[in-house]
């Protein structure tokens, strides 16, 4: 609706200030766009842009269509913002300085870029160690640099140090500066430079440059101070003169428009019920519905479809659900979606739907059409669902783990501590392997006091153990322990152990650690395969399995 509202804004300020394009005009954009989506994204190619239509189920004509409204508002945007733009002495002087260089001066110059090479982090180290390995890396690009400078003041050839120090993709002719997008400092750097003279080096690009100043010419604003006035006068709005523009306009006009809350009578697009008025004209919701299905119908007309064979199908097969059924989903639905994205809070999802523009009611209304689609979905889904004995065998095993057996482990991590802060980056694997040997002495210890002194596991996994998610558990892992999807040396490690045992110290990348097998109970697959079936000829889909499961209708329909 706000969008709606910014083009009849826009539609009736360009009326009445006479900026309204003729249709010609823009059918003529319409072209041109055309004729720049062909030449740059398919290389010249008018049939591959056909069939990039008819992939997304346009044609031209169509496509012309659903972006007619927006080559118009672009049109009257632009007009608008020219006629109400004032070039500012500040505009001119930055935009001559950014086509002719610092004070007008372009430079010619070579360059030599050192490339910082970036470190490979050991696994198990902090952020903050990841870091300072950057930092190193960079000063040791940094120091390449100054070596190369130093030798160009020694005598060597900048063109020899260019092929033997730089990364081979710099130009070997002398270009201007101007060609390349540089930081300012670089340009200001540069610009107080001598011809001949090398620079210091310079952080950009990714690396450390070093750049020769050849030859510099200077344009004089005053020569081209018309010629830059008139490009700023003439470019096109950016976002922020749009976004003023609007907020001028509305401020003038206050408008309103908004969309009754009873439910339509009759085909809108024909409606002549006023939904608001503009400079005193009203629009009617007819104009709403054309802008709507123009701009935004296209993308949802097969979601539409959809959704109506659905509700096709559910009705023949006699899936019925009353306010209460629907209303529990939407609730179900807000739960889940509160618990993944707010943490629970129902207040910051409330801010967002505000913020939005959008009102709870509004919310609930579609929220109603979605739970009772996916009510409907699930009901087909549900009975044309089939389980064969594989998936019940793998369920068995997820339930109750590799061939029944349901293994129950805890565990105790030992972590490194963190590196010294004036340890070199060629210091740290050796500091690493250090650190391990420790741990896997210290896991031994542990293992024996509990194997041999007696001492419970679960409490010196509270004491001693560096996970912060199962430390106070005792070191207990969630689920059910599945020697397949761990590492081989921890499934090793493991697997054999009875009831009770702890394993020898395992080596891992973040540390060392010992498992215990807590208890081990076993299932046998034909005890539960009948109870396994029916749970999951019940089970909810997945809003994946969901969609495709209509998307799959859907294609079938189409044949």
């Amino acid at each position: 609706m706000d969008e709606f509202l910014q083009h009849e804004l826009l539609l009736a300020a360009g009326a009445r200030e006479d900026l309204t394009p003729s249709p010609a005009e823009v059918e003529q954009e319409l072209s041109d766009e055309i004729a720049r989506r062909i030449k740059n994204a398919h290389l010249g190619d008018h049939t591959a842009w056909e069939t990039e239509l008819a992939r997304l189920g346009l044609d031209e004509e169509r496509w012309r269509s659903e972006q007619r409204f927006k080559s118009l508002n672009t049109f009257l945007i632009d007009r608008m913002v020219r006629a109400r733009r004032k070039v500012t002495e500040e505009e001119v002087i930055a935009a001559w300085e950014e086509r002719f260089g610092p004070g007008g001066v372009q430079t010619t110059v070579r360059w030599i870029q050192v490339r910082i090479d970036p470190p490979t982090p050991p696994p198990g180290i902090t952020r903050e160690e990841e870091r300072a390995l950057r930092e190193a890396a960079r000063e040791v690009a940094r120091e390449r640099a100054e070596e190369v400078r130093s030798a160009w003041r020694a005598g060597a050839e900048f063109s020899a140090l260019q092929r033997s120090s730089g990364n081979g993709e710099e130009p070997a002719d002398p270009f201007h500066l101007d060609e390349f997008v540089w930081p300012e400092t670089v340009r200001r750097e540069i610009a107080a430079l001598p011809p001949g003279e090398v620079s210091v080096p310079l952080s950009a690009k990714g690396g450390w440059s070093v750049l020769q100043p050849m030859e510099k010419s200077h344009t004089p604003l005053e020569e081209v101070r018309e010629e830059v006035t008139g490009a700023l006068a003439a470019r096109s709005a950016n976002s922020a003169e749009t976004s003023a523009l609007i907020a001028e306009l509305i401020a003038e006009v206050a408008p309103k428009v908004a969309l009754p809350d009873a439910a339509f009578v009759g085909d809108p697009r024909s409606s002549e019920l006023e939904v608001g008025h503009i400079y005193g004209r009203p629009v009617q919701l007819s104009s709403f519905a054309s802008w709507l299905t123009q701009t935004r119908g296209r993308p949802h007309l097969e979601p539409f479809f959809q959704t109506q064979l659905v509700r096709r199908l559910s009705e023949a097969l006699g899936a019925t659900f009353t306010a209460e059924e629907v209303a529990l989903r939407m609730d179900s639905d807000l739960e889940d979606r509160l618990h993944l994205f707010y943490d629970g809070d129902r207040t910051r999802w409330l801010a967002e739907l505000r913020s939005d523009g959008r009102t709870l009611a509004g919310w609930r209304r579609e929220a109603a059409v979605r739970a009772q689609h996916d009510l409907r979905a699930e009901a087909l889904l549900l009975a044309r669902r089939v389980v064969d004995v594989r998936e019940v065998h793998a369920e068995w095993e997820r339930r109750h783990g590799p061939e029944g057996l349901a293994r129950t482990v805890r565990w105790i991590l030992l972590s490194p501590s963190t590196p010294p802060a004036d340890l070199g980056v060629d210091e740290l694997g050796g500091w690493l392997e250090r650190e391990l040997d420790a741990l896997a002495i210290r896991a031994g210890e542990l293992r024996e006091r509990i194997v041999e002194g007696g001492e419970d596991f679960a409490t010196l996994a509270r004491r001693n153990s560096t996970d912060v998610d199962t430390r106070a558990e005792g070191g207990l892992l969630p689920g059910v322990f599945d020697p397949r999807v761990q590492a081989t040396l921890i499934a090793e490690a493991v697997s054999p152990l009875q009831s009770g045992a702890v394993s020898q110290p395992v080596r891992l990348s973040r540390g060392c650690a010992l498992y215990q097998v807590l208890k081990i109970e076993h299932t046998p697959f034909e005890e539960v395969k009948g109870e396994l079936h029916a749970l999951l000829m019940k089970k909810r889909p997945s809003a994946v399995e969901l969609v495709s499961f209509v998307n799959q209708l859907y294609e079938e329909s189409q044949r």
